[in-house]
């Protein structure tokens, strides 16, 4: 059973409050698009990018300086304006 199902007495300190507000910000900020000019991905890492013209919303990676394509030419179809991590895959329900 999880532990925080049913009636609980949490006591919690300032400092755990901080804690979990800063967590909640990062994670807040781990789904939010990030901009090209602000900074790039680590490379080889699969991220969804979204762009102008006909990209729209893809899977890709930046790989030697570009956008690893996935069957979409970056050069002909637009250009990869912003991008985020992906999601954790999801947890297999038992």
């Amino acid at each position: 059973p999880d532990p925080l199902d049913g009636p609980q007495n949490f006591t919690f300190t300032p400092e755990d409050m901080r804690a979990f507000a800063r967590a909640a910000v990062e994670a807040d900020r781990a789904r939010q698009w990030i901009s090209c000019a602000e900074r790039m991905p680590e490379p080889e890492v699969e991220v969804l990018v979204y762009g102008t013209g006909t990209i729209g919303t893809q899977i890709g990676q930046w790989f030697r300086g570009r956008w690893d394509d996935h069957g979409w030419n970056v050069e002909d179809d637009g250009t990869v304006t912003h991008w985020m991590p992906l999601p954790a895959p999801p947890v297999p329900v038992r």
